[in-house]
């Protein structure tokens, strides 16, 4: 029977690999950071490393197949380059990544993710179907998870960037400047360990 001492040592790696494979909510959102040095390369050549996990595969996907206007630029690459990285991005993405509180895989991501509107009394005459958290704190019951139709290609019309940071004018024109941010996807100006895929959160 294994020791106390040896117990330890086996538990700790097996608990750092859950917490940096697992998407954490509590203080914030944890998600894998880039390891292909290929993928980091050319993604950051242009603007900061984002995580694979923060987009669904299928946004990856949209994005890697319309390089020649990348938001205006061109950030066309070479075949292999391209599908290595395509590759990379879509088995890292937020598809892949472990489910919450025991759920499948596809549980978190849901409405919370891609965010589709449904109208129903709210905010502004509608209401975003934010996952279970939003309805369990208000007494609704979850919503179950939609079929993902929404193809998002920015990072900031997902819904939980929306949920967290429309409040308190997190990305307010004033604010973003104050910040430094360049645009409201400018992570690294609020979050300083965003390419290695934390994102704490301030409440």
């Amino acid at each position: 029977m294994p020791t106390l001492s040896r117990r330890i040592a086996l538990g700790v790696p097996l608990i750092a690999g859950l917490l940096t494979a697992t998407p954490l909510f509590a203080d914030g959102l944890r998600v894998p950071p880039v390891n292909d040095p290929v993928v980091a390369k050319e993604c950051a050549s242009c603007h900061m490393l984002y995580p694979a996990g923060l987009l669904p595969a299928r946004s990856w996907t949209a994005l890697m197949a319309s390089l020649k206007d990348h938001f205006g630029d061109n950030a066309e690459l070479d075949a292999d380059t391209a599908k290595r990285i395509t590759d990379y991005l879509v088995a890292n993405s937020a598809d892949t990544l472990p489910g919450r509180r025991g759920r499948d895989r596809h549980s978190w991501l849901g409405d919370w993710w891609h965010g589709e509107r449904h109208h129903d009394e709210g905010r502004h005459g509608e209401r975003v179907r934010w996952r279970d958290d939003d309805a369990r704190d208000s007494g609704r019951t979850p919503a179950a998870p939609a079929t993902p139709t929404v193809v998002p290609t920015r990072i900031t019309e997902l819904g939980w960037f929306k949920r967290k940071h429309e409040k308190r004018d997190r990305i307010a024109p004033a604010t973003l400047k104050k910040k430094g941010a360049k645009f409201a996807g400018d992570c690294k100006a609020c979050h300083q360990d965003a390419e290695r895929g934390i994102f704490e959160d301030e409440d």
